[in-house]
């Protein structure tokens, strides 16, 4: 969780600062919750790659 939150915030300030640097005012309060989503879709979809990676169990073992 600590490397979530810390990697959204290397991730969102910055892409916040490039959408109000390149977007029209009239539109940038659409394009920062285009931003907004896009962040928080990825994110979301990276933990649950992540939980099925690491919840994979593992093959048994046969004994001898």
């Amino acid at each position: 969780m600590a490397m979530m939150g810390g990697g959204f915030a290397l991730v969102n300030i910055p892409s916040a600062a490039v959408v109000t640097t390149l977007v029209r005012t009239q539109v940038l309060s659409l394009a920062m919750s285009v931003n907004t989503m896009a962040l928080f879709a990825g994110g979301s979809f990276g933990m649950a790659v992540l939980t099925a990676i690491l919840m994979r169990s593992p093959k048994p073992r046969s004994n001898p």
